[in-house]
């Protein structure tokens, strides 16, 4: 447990947030979303979408890799009780980009987020993405009152402890020296692990391990995984795995290592997959996820305009219902606006 110990001794457990923790059975019980008739691969989807629009609009505007990371956690956090269709995704996602960015010491400019993210969500479009630029008062106004709303869903808890940082420690000396397991390449240097943690940790920012795990266990599985895609020889230690020595069963491992899998092995999400702008929060609407699969040549949206001939960027956080980012949008002639989508 030395090695261990070493790993976890820069960081203190009592200056991070701790939030409670239920099992991946306990989420999918008590889930909210499926009262609304959101099946699991809806909700897996909705959280990848905004999770890349996220991370993309971090990378944009160089936010820390750990600024990033918060904001997806509150991000999960917050939809725990609260509703995708009540609450704009993309609008909480700004929300808690703002607030990730403030708390790990990347803090933006409102404006400049605000137009980042737009620049990312209507990448392409640019007849809605200067619509969107002109109006942003009215989605600075909504992302104020997000914010807000996180805050008190994470009862002001900020500060969360992320498996990046530990896994970072874990493959390094004083620890366990991860490595020198690594195989060796062409020129006789060990191949760097560091590019292949940091890629299964942003795995695991698209699933909700953060809510069923604490963070060290976490750290452990992203080395876990890392190794193994790196075909890594087996790192023993005085007789036992290097895992072993951490205080992390084979099931939990196990089942964490799978959860992750299951993003690595989907189709990435083209940036961004917003096909059609939110509505006005006026407008009645039903939402049907579509899939992954479905080709962006097919995504033709009928896009509501205002009595201006304005597109209708509805962009109210409380009030506006979900634009998950994959939908095309119809008016019908009666009035009544739906989220029309296929799962195939």
């Amino acid at each position: 447990m030395d090695e261990w110990k070493k790993a976890v001794s820069k960081d203190n457990p009592s200056q991070y947030a701790h939030w409670p923790l239920k099992s991946r059975e306990e989420l999918e019980a008590t889930s909210i979303h499926r009262q609304e008739g959101f099946s699991a691969e809806d909700e897996a989807f909705f959280r990848r979408s905004y999770t890349q629009v996220i991370m993309e609009t971090g990378r944009r505007l160089k936010i820390s890799h750990l600024g990033v990371a918060t904001a997806t956690a509150m991000c999960h956090r917050y939809y725990i009780s609260m509703s995708y269709r009540q609450n704009d995704c993309f609008v909480v996602a700004c929300a808690a980009l703002l607030l990730g960015a403030k708390v790990e010491e990347s803090a933006q400019r409102f404006p400049d987020l605000l137009r980042a993210a737009i620049g990312v969500r209507y990448a392409g479009q640019a007849a809605l993405r200067d619509w969107a630029l002109a109006h942003m008062d009215e989605l600075q106004a909504a992302v104020g009152k997000a914010e807000r709303s996180i805050l008190y869903i994470i009862d002001f808890e900020m500060r969360i402890q992320h498996p990046f940082r530990i896994a970072s420690e874990l493959t390094s000396p004083p620890a366990f020296n991860l490595r020198r397991y690594t195989p060796v390449t062409s020129s006789g240097r060990y191949q760097d692990i560091t590019d292949a943690v940091v890629n299964v940790a942003n795995a695991s920012l698209q699933t909700t391990l953060i809510l069923q795990y604490p963070s060290p266990s976490i750290s452990v599985a992203v080395v876990h995984l890392a190794m193994m895609l790196l075909k890594c020889e087996d790192a023993v230690f005085r007789g036992k795995f290097w895992w072993q020595h951490c205080p992390v069963s084979a099931y939990k491992l196990s089942d964490m290592t799978n959860q992750i899998l299951e993003v690595l092995e989907q189709r990435p999400l083209d940036m961004p997959q917003c096909k059609a702008p939110p509505l006005q929060p006026s407008h009645v609407l039903t939402l049907t996820p579509m899939s992954e699969a479905a080709s962006p040549s097919r995504l033709q949206p009928d896009v509501p305009h205002d009595s201006n001939g304005a597109p209708a960027l509805g962009l109210h956080g409380s009030a506006a219902a979900v634009s998950p980012l994959d939908h095309t949008c119809a008016a019908p002639a009666n009035g009544e606006a739906s989220w029309q989508g296929s799962r195939e």
